[in-house]
């Protein structure tokens, strides 16, 4: 600028005109390459949008099948272009369904997260994002992105272009102004010598010859008037100075009370702040920044950013990230920053950095740090919740889903793509039932999930029967509720399904055996009778296993081993048998040891063939029981004339030896009376399950006074047999239970008996009741039977 200050007029008119010749020139360039930029961004932008519509037709049968390999594969037609850098299609939801990379690239691509509108330029690449629109509706969106460099290489040719018609011109024009300049520069000396003198001399009388009625005429004409309102203006100088520094002082103050209030907006935020300018000085901050730093009061004295450093890099876990980070931002006095710190004491910040400007100039940079300690710790718990969540799905034998609004997978168990002969999970996102099961099963799935989102009423517990498209059929157990987003709204369903296939199997045949026991029980009359045959022939069998495990070990033991081995000896000396029984010292003892030898086999001779006859004793014995348990059996379902003592004493005697083992004392009270007509058998199975549970009473209530009392009550058109005991007594809660189905008090009862029992006897036409004053109060169980049968009573 002080060379161009000195230069002659004469040389600045050259320069001016080469100048404004040269702009003139760089402006037509400028237009024409703008001209060409934009007409080659437009055309650029409308083979993009063929291109990207073309994309979305073809694509749009993969988006309504949900198949992501045929979209992939349309968008495999952009390597045709080289410049396409990539491209991605997403669905409705704004998720992405299939992306497209362009192979060998050094620059990785990476798609938006959501899809925008329109086309757009960002720096070196050119982006649209295009609809996929089918029958007027909106399926999905197209986004491709290309490269720029096929117009920079057209920028170039044009800057060359530009370059070389540039030179060429302003040589012209240099030669033509240095001729030309001379009209111009004369009349301009003649003024300049008057304002030098002017100048020089404060002469404000003297005046400029004027040379021409042009530009320059009128120019010293306004000199001219100029030098006469300088005069007019001189006086009035002095009064403008004062109010001048009046106004000065106004816009002090209010300069004062602007940073007044700058001051109480830093202080009023929760972020800590300090401002930096350009020379690394202080300029200001509020006492958060100190508060977030738990600095010392002399630290606010602090000019030099260095030196307050020194006090807060230590307190920072990774103070070298730290200081990396900041270098990078202060080598680029335009850049904005942002950052995650975390100090020493466990606290974490964000950190925000911005260039601070006045105008369009850099002057500094404001840092902002704010605590996200709170935030962090909540990211970190809802992290590991998700970590839970995909242990659970990854782990769990039970089916778990989450399906969208239209009952598509969204996230899922292993499990279920186990169940479904999948390898992977990943393969069932955005798949449906209808992939799965027949179509009736899938249909019913469908309008199940239809119903919890338009209701939200949860479906609990609900037994299902799933048909494979091979026709493979399970039971599963499941339960569907709605999923819901943060704002409550209901996006899709969750649901989780347990296979119950064996169980439900196991049931049905349990239910089968569970009728055939009911029916063989009621039909047959004697189940109860022989549970108490086969116990009293079970306690004889003990007896007969004790003495066959007695006799077996007796013969285990005998001692005919060692006769053995003496016989051997025997036939060893055969030929100096006489030497060896009498000179010998193992022979001399053999005649003593045969001796006791025989006294031993006498003496298990005997004990054997004692146990034997204990044996043969309780093989009588089951003869006898199960004699007369045939001679209920062959009259079962036969209704005959019978005396009611005799048919008691039937049921007592079948289970004397239960009453005998456990010391339990019978009383009979007996009334004669003339026979009645009843199905014996019944009455017999009622009456033996009586005793039996009657003894068991006494049993458990621990008395050493075990009393059974059996009544008979004669009257006109009934017997009544009554049954009591001294037992445990039945506890008023169980009173209203105690013939139940089902029901026991016993550890290894089945709660049978008493409840055939009470259906036998409606059978007939009687009834069966019991009562009892509570616990340890014993109890009393009456059978009453009709003299004759119903149908002939009648």
């Amino acid at each position: 600028m002080t060379s161009l200050r000195k230069t002659s007029i004469k040389h600045k008119l050259t320069l001016l005109v080469l100048l404004t010749s040269s702009v003139a020139l760089a402006l037509a360039c400028a237009a024409f390459m703008a001209y060409e930029v934009t007409s080659f961004r437009s055309k650029m932008g409308d083979n993009l949008a063929s291109l990207a519509q073309i994309i979305g037709d073809n694509s749009s049968a993969a988006l309504d099948f949900g198949d992501a390999k045929a979209a992939t594969e349309t968008l495999s037609a952009l390597h045709a272009d080289h410049n396409i850098r990539g491209g991605c299609i997403y669905t409705t939801k704004g998720e992405i369904f299939a992306v497209y990379d362009r192979p060998n690239d050094s620059q990785l691509f990476s798609a938006p997260a959501h899809p925008g509108e329109g086309i757009h330029f960002r720096r070196n690449v050119l982006e649209i994002f295009q609809p996929i629109v089918r029958d007027g509706e909106q399926i999905g969106t197209v986004y491709v992105a290309s490269d720029m460099s096929e117009l920079y290489t057209q920028l170039k040719l044009y800057a060359l272009i530009s370059i070389g018609v540039f030179l060429i011109s302003a040589l012209a024009a240099l030669i033509t102004s240095a001729r030309l300049q001379r009209v111009i520069t004369g009349p301009i000396f003649g003024l300049v010598k008057t304002a030098r003198e002017v100048t020089l001399e404060k002469n404000y009388s003297a005046r400029a010859v004027k040379q021409s009625d042009d530009e320059l005429g009128v120019l010293i004409d306004s000199f001219n008037e100029m030098l006469r309102q300088i005069q007019q203006r001189d006086a009035d100088l002095q009064k403008s100075r004062a109010e001048l520094e009046h106004r000065v002082a106004e816009r002090t103050q209010e300069a004062v009370a602007a940073l007044s209030l700058i001051n109480a907006t830093l202080e009023s935020t929760t972020d800590g702040v300090i401002s930096i300018d350009t020379y690394g000085m202080i300029t200001s901050y509020n006492q958060k920044f100190f508060d977030v730093w738990q600095l010392p009061p002399e630290a606010k004295t602090y000019k030099d950013v260095n030196k307050l450093r020194d006090l807060f890099l230590p307190k920072i876990k990774d103070p070298v990230a730290y200081m990396a980070e900041v270098k990078a931002l202060y080598a680029d006095p335009e850049s904005e920053g942002f950052g995650v710190m975390e100090l020493n004491d466990g606290r974490v910040f964000e950190r925000y950095s911005k260039p601070q400007r006045i105008g369009n100039k850099s002057v500094g940079r404001v840092w902002c740090f704010r605590e996200i300690t709170e935030r962090r710790r909540a990211e970190l718990e809802l992290a590991y919740e998700r970590d839970l969540l995909r242990t659970l799905l990854d782990n769990s034998p039970d089916r778990i889903y989450f399906k969208d609004e239209q009952s598509r997978y969204i996230k899922a168990s292993a499990s279920i793509a186990q169940a479904f002969g999948l390898k992977t999970v990943d393969e069932l996102l955005g798949t449906t039932d209808f992939n799965y099961f027949d179509g009736p099963r899938a249909r019913t799935v469908f309008d199940d999930e239809r119903k919890i989102i338009r209701t939200g009423q949860p479906i609990i517990d609900q037994m299902e029967i799933e048909t494979s498209k091979d026709g493979q059929k399970r039971w599963v157990l499941s339960s569907k509720l709605p999923y819901r987003d943060k704002s409550k709204e209901i996006i899709g369903t969750i649901g989780i399904s347990k296979d119950v296939t064996a169980i439900k199997e196991t049931e049905i045949k349990l239910e089968q055996m569970h009728k055939q026991l009911l029916e063989t029980s009621r039909h047959a009359g004697m189940a109860e009778v022989a549970t108490s045959v086969l116990h009293n022939v079970g306690n004889v069998l003990n007896s007969l296993n004790v003495s066959s495990i007695l006799v077996t070990d007796r013969v285990k033991k005998a001692k005919i081993l060692n006769f053995t081995k003496t016989v051997a000896m025997l036939n060893e000396h055969a030929t100096d048998l006489g030497a060896f029984l009498t000179a010998d010292i193992k022979g001399r003892q053999i005649p003593g040891y045969l001796n006791q030898l025989a006294e031993h086999f006498t003496a298990e001779q005997a004990s054997v063939l004692k146990e034997l006859g204990l044996l043969h004793q309780n093989i009588e014995h089951i003869k006898d029981i199960v004699a007369m348990q045939q001679s209920y059996a062959k009259i079962s379902g036969v209704v005959e004339f019978v005396n009611a003592p005799d048919m008691v004493e039937d049921a007592l005697r079948m289970n004397t030896g239960a009453l005998q083992r456990h010391g339990v004392e019978l009383i009979r009270e007996y009334e004669d009376g003339p026979p009645i007509e009843i199905e014996k058998h019944k009455v017999l199975q009622i009456l033996v399950n009586l005793v039996r549970n009657s003894k068991y009473a006494c049993d458990e209530s621990g008395r050493a006074d075990k009393v059974i009392r059996v009544r008979i009550t004669q009257q006109a058109d009934t017997v009544t047999i009554a049954i009591i005991d001294n037992g445990v007594g039945i506890p008023a809660e169980n009173m209203d239970r105690i013939f139940n189905h089902g029901f026991t008090t016993r550890r290894d009862g089945h709660g049978f008996g008493l409840h055939s029992a009470v259906l036998a006897a409606i059978e007939m036409g009687g009834s069966l009741t019991a009562q009892s004053d509570g616990r340890g109060q014993g109890a009393t169980f009456t059978l009453e039977l009709p003299r004759a049968p119903k149908e002939l009573s009648k």
